[in-house]
């Protein structure tokens, strides 16, 4: 999945749930700027911002890691997608 793929998830969903650029970012603690990087696919983020993403928009991580249209695993699993971070929960 390429950076732009997770940044039209995110836009979706962002639109999905009727916020702007600013009220998520409101919601989510994350700086406005760096969700309109996020979203035209001009910065990767970190596996804790699609995380803290994930939980502000009410959806799983791999609805904004995942390819558009692509169906998930037998195992549901995103740890290929984020490695070699840490996604440090909590």
């Amino acid at each position: 999945m390429t950076k732009q793929g997770w940044g039209r998830n995110l836009r979706k969903w962002r639109l999905q749930r009727g916020y702007t650029l600013a009220q998520l970012a409101v919601k989510s603690g994350l700086n406005a700027r760096l969700l309109w990087q996020l979203e035209e696919g001009i910065r990767k983020g970190t596996p804790n911002q699609w995380l803290k993403l994930a939980r502000t928009l009410g959806v799983e991580m791999r609805e904004l890691i995942s390819e558009p249209g692509a169906k998930p695993d037998d195992s549901g699993r995103i740890e290929e997608a984020v490695s070699p971070y840490r996604i440090q929960v909590g």
